[in-house]
């Protein structure tokens, strides 16, 4: 329930949202990159900051969850064994 309600935020476009909100539905929750950018793009209202940024933003966390899966994998011990 509260998750829906919060993926409510994501149907309106970035814009319209303060600095700090902004922030916080972008990077820590990148609901509003989701839902925004491809229409973004499509339109022609993006920046070349903004692409740059994502593919940026993409390898990290593509690096770090490699090494979370790394982590894990290093200390799984199988529940039958």
């Amino acid at each position: 329930m509260a998750l829906d309600s919060l993926f409510h935020f994501a149907l309106k476009p970035d814009g319209i949202y303060g600095r700090v909100l902004r922030f916080f539905l972008t990077i820590i929750l990148p609901m509003t990159v989701i839902a925004s950018f491809p229409a973004r793009l499509v339109f022609g209202k993006i920046t070349w900051w903004e692409i740059v940024w994502s593919f940026v933003a993409t390898g990290i966390m593509l690096a770090v969850s490699r090494v979370l899966w790394k982590y894990g994998l290093k200390r799984y011990e199988s529940a039958s064994s």
